[in-house]
């Protein structure tokens, strides 16, 4: 069965992303393209798409509606089914990696100058144990605290000056959330159960904790747990205290991210953790100055903050000129340390657009991506 793979494998390999136009043309595949279901999407990566190929003939983009999943992806990859480009989570980079399914695009990171441009933090993600870089990270996160001023302000958690008391520790989430239940009525703090989302969110507070890791690797090559401390432990008591003692949760027991938000945007629940800016409170009609992100509590290890974002991966079976054609589309598409002065149109366009439909645009990145200070 083996041989029998490793041969099919071989045989797709011929095919996939490692192609060329049959009028000899460059020919990429392009992952995350926007569906039909979402036309508005569609129609603007389609017009994007001729006008790259119009500066570039000799070059041609195919669409390819590929998202990332845990579930399909070596499968994909096993039969050199993987668009050139594609778009991992933070988190799969290094088994990417390990698996040998990425290629290795140092090269065209520094002839296009983001190896200089780009947050070295960013680039070391995408460091393989060789020291060679497998993909090009293009947007990170860190997340924060979010409040719902009005509910603070009714429940008198307010400064002097009528500003709103951001908690500081995990301690003053408990102690707020048990003034907002008395004075409104409402749930002080929105923990995700379900959906993965749960243990995505404690993590910040067992690390607040004194947990160092999650997981390690033995010298076996595979992961163990190693969250079976005190600090766990700890973490886990406060969650409880947050429930039985504050009277901090909703009713509700089973709530996903996007149920949380909109428990937050429908003004029944006063704080929960997000990566900012937010979108999702438009749907709900919650106004955007309602809304504040501070930063993290601290606990008694210290404060914490989860982090992640996208990058571009590219198909190990894609030749050296669809490697370099994948990065001029990506720098056209207005993703580069250069910022061209058609580049910064479409920024403000995309902007303007953000903040008509009801989104919020700040001041500066929350998490740095560029070097440049003018980027």
């Amino acid at each position: 069965i083996i041989l029998a793979l490793a041969a099919a494998a071989s045989m797709a390999g011929c095919g996939g992303s490692n192609n060329q136009a049959e009028d000899g043309k460059v020919s990429i595949s392009i992952g995350s393209w926007p569906s039909e279901t979402n036309p508005e999407a569609l129609e603007k990566q389609n017009a994007i798409r001729d006008e790259f190929m119009a500066t570039y003939p000799d070059i041609t983009v195919v669409s390819d509606t590929y998202t990332y999943d845990t579930k399909t992806f070596t499968m994909k990859a096993t039969a050199g089914q993987l668009p050139t480009a594609f778009k991992p989570w933070f988190t799969e980079i290094q088994q990417i990696i390990r698996q040998g399914y990425a290629a290795d695009v140092t090269e065209y990171m520094d002839k296009y100058g983001f190896t200089t441009g780009l947050n070295e933090q960013l680039i070391d993600l995408c460091r393989g144990e060789d020291g060679k870089i497998y993909g090009l990270p293009t947007d990170a996160y860190m997340q924060g605290l979010y409040v719902n001023k009005e509910i603070f302000k009714e429940a008198g958690l307010v400064n002097e000056d009528g500003s709103v008391k951001y908690p500081e520790t995990w301690q003053d989430i408990a102690e707020f959330s048990a003034i907002i239940r008395e004075k409104t009525g409402k749930a002080g703090f929105i923990l995700p159960t379900t959906n993965n989302c749960g243990g995505w969110m404690f993590l910040n507070i067992a690390w607040a904790y004194g947990l160092e890791d999650f997981c390690v690797m033995g010298e076996d090559g595979k992961w163990k747990a190693a969250f079976d401390t005190q600090a766990t432990i700890d973490a886990l008591e406060y969650v409880k205290d947050l429930k039985w003692k504050y009277d901090a949760f909703l009713e509700d027991k089973v709530i996903d991210q996007n149920t949380m938000y909109k428990y937050f945007a429908t003004s029944q629940g006063a704080m929960m953790i997000r990566n900012p800016p937010a979108s999702f409170q438009k749907q709900y009609g919650l106004p955007n100055e309602v809304m504040a992100c501070t930063k993290m509590p601290a606990g008694p290890a210290g404060r914490f903050s989860q982090m992640g974002g996208n990058l571009w991966m590219f198909s190990k079976a894609a030749t050296p000129e669809q490697l370099d054609a994948a990065f001029q589309w990506i720098i056209h598409t207005g993703f580069s340390p250069d910022m061209t002065d058609e580049q910064y149109e479409n920024l403000r366009k995309s902007n303007e657009q953000t903040i008509a439909n009801g989104g919020a645009i700040l001041e500066r990145e929350p998490y740095e991506v560029w070097t440049k200070e003018e980027t």
